[in-house]
């Protein structure tokens, strides 16, 4: 799980990735709603779990739940 923090009203980020063939590429990320309007001093207080199913051959196919 990564935390991170943006000024943006949306809570909408840009994430840089780096590909091993030397290509790079924008990816917009949007934060969950439960999390949106959460406080940064806030975020631990936040009661959850994450489920995930184990590894698999698919790995472009990762189905996470919360």
């Amino acid at each position: 799980m990564l935390l991170l923090h943006t000024t943006e009203p949306s809570g909408t980020i840009f994430i840089r990735t780096d590909q091993l063939d030397g290509e790079t590429d924008w990816k917009l990320r949007k934060p969950l709603a439960p999390t949106q309007k959460v406080a940064p001093q806030d975020i631990l207080s936040i009661g959850g779990w994450v489920v995930a199913l184990p590894p698999s051959q698919e790995i472009y196919d990762f189905k996470g739940y919360y």
